[in-house]
């Protein structure tokens, strides 16, 4: 290509690829949901709020991954939050509070279209989002657990039919709801949820266990061995479901979440554990359980303690009973009589490295991530306090406009007379803020000194003031004492000519 094609190309417009719309979703939270500049929690908000019964198409999804990594998707997740692209200039939306889940948006369909297949799935979808079919499932799932323990401690109190109706409602209950959630989100939405994936298993096994107690008990044919522990361990799987408790429980959830997140640290720890203990076994088995090196006589029971080390098994055994210092004493002493001291000094430092370094290393990686998970949530609660202080200005706006008859531009006088009323103080103590600061905002914002102010301006005012004072905050605020010297600058030179 030549320098003038290149020069021509140049010149042509870019091509920009037109967004494909995601869905067409509504606004449900009560205040209304601020939009955001990116998809992140405590991202920086355009002033723009949707108000509740708002709808907008959404052009792109977006869920943060722990390493704040974006990834882009084709639906809205069922458990995951997300935040929802407004398009080019409009920002992001998030479709769940950050701290307690709740929905602020959800999928929305005009009412012609709520008829039929797709209506009837677009109004379970609703349900499911609800917190009426989340407290409902669980308390089923308590109750499950309680009748599951009754049954065990007190079997005797209920024929073995009445126990077995029981559990198969209880069973009818969890397929039933695998059926409707695969029919209101279909199956590729519906596994890719790590929840619905582990109820899925869950209800596969105990379904399974109890087609086979129906099959024992109607068939009158006899119960295996097979058969029996199948049929035992299945409805004890139910009790995995407490787990989705989770759910409900913030607490509860951040623990969760930092038990996971170690997970992979704890696997490695593990396998060097592992390692350490299979070194240590094959030298004890060597030196210990052979009577080449340990003859009778040498030590105090010596047959004894070339028991415990007979093999490499066993000695992982006792070597484990030396780590948690339940066994060691009956282990170490009798080389301690003996005189052995470098068997002494061999199990000294073996349970120097486990039993207070190994274990402690476990104990370091889930405190790291349990306050890694702590951190994620106090961001979370950062970034709700902005929104619920977004909205806050938001409604100090609309009251402002609506006592100065919808004009922006207001007289410091009527702000300040106002703000003695007892409503008017209300929307202040939202916003933690009294008369003087009140007072000393308007002030500041008076730049030509004509004795009012702009409504956007004192709102952009408020939010900026209560943000944390980052890098960005504070070049905003340089700038616009910047402009405000420029402008009394200006005027100083108008008097002095």
């Amino acid at each position: 290509m030549s320098g003038d094609d290149l020069e021509e190309a140049e010149r042509q417009p870019l091509l920009v690829r037109p967004l494909e719309p995601v869905g067409s979703f509504r606004v449900v939270a009560q205040k209304g949901v601020p939009v955001r500049e990116r998809p992140q929690h405590n991202g920086e908000r355009t002033g723009e709020i949707l108000s509740v019964g708002a709808t907008f198409i959404a052009y792109d999804v977006v869920t943060l991954e722990q390493d704040k990594t974006e990834t882009h998707m084709s639906t809205v997740p069922i458990d995951d939050l997300c935040f929802l692209f407004l398009g080019e200039g409009k920002g992001w939306v998030v479709n769940r509070n950050v701290v307690n889940q709740e929905f602020l948006v959800e999928s929305f369909l005009p009412p012609g279209q709520m008829g039929g297949i797709t209506g009837c799935r677009h109004r379970l979808r609703s349900a499911f989002h609800g917190n009426c079919y989340e407290f409902s499932i669980l308390a089923v799932v308590l109750v499950n657990a309680i009748f599951i323990g009754v049954e065990i401690d007190w079997h005797h109190i209920l024929p073995h039919w009445g126990w077995l109706t029981i559990n198969t409602v209880f069973t009818l209950i969890y397929v039933t709801e695998l059926v409707l959630k695969l029919f209101a989100f279909g199956p590729s939405l519906y596994f890719a949820s790590n929840w619905n994936r582990f109820d899925f298993f869950v209800t596969l096994i105990t379904v399974a266990g109890d087609v086979l107690l129906l099959y024992v008990y109607f068939s009158g044919a006899a119960q295996n061995e097979a058969i029996g522990i199948i049929s035992a361990v299945a409805p004890l799987l139910r009790l995995l479901r407490l787990l989705r408790l989770a759910k409900a429980f913030k607490d509860l959830r951040t623990l969760m979440t930092a038990f996971l997140m170690s997970l992979g640290s704890l696997f490695w720890i593990a396998v060097l554990t592992l390692l350490w203990f299979y070194m240590c076994a094959c030298i004890t088995t060597v030196f210990i359980g052979n009577p080449t090196w340990l003859p009778d006589g040498s030590v105090p029971n010596a047959a004894e303690l070339r028991g415990k080390f007979h093999d490499i098994p066993l000695s992982m055994f006792t070597l484990f009973e030396v780590m948690t210092l339940e066994g060691w004493n009956s282990v170490v002493r009798p080389f301690v009589y003996a005189k052995k001291i470098h068997f002494v000094a061999f199990f000294i430092m073996f349970i120097f490295m486990t039993a207070f370094f190994l274990l402690n290393l476990v104990t370091a990686v889930v405190v790291d991530h349990t306050l890694a998970a702590q951190d994620d949530g106090e961001e979370a609660n950062k970034a709700v306090s902005g929104d619920n202080l977004e909205l806050s200005v938001k409604e100090l706006e609309e009251e402002l406009l609506r006592r100065n008859k919808g004009r922006d531009y207001v007289a410091k006088t009527d702000i300040l007379s106002w703000a003695q009323d007892k409503s008017f103080k209300k929307k202040l103590d939202k916003i933690e803020w009294d008369h003087d600061s009140l007072e000393s905002a308007v002030v500041a914002l008076d730049a030509n000194n004509d004795g009012s102010i702009s409504i956007a301006r004192l709102g952009r005012f408020v939010s900026v003031s209560a943000q944390s004072l980052d890098a960005l905050a504070l070049l905003r605020f340089q700038a616009d004492v910047t402009q405000r010297l420029d402008r009394q600058a200006k005027m100083m030179q108008e008097i002095l000519n």
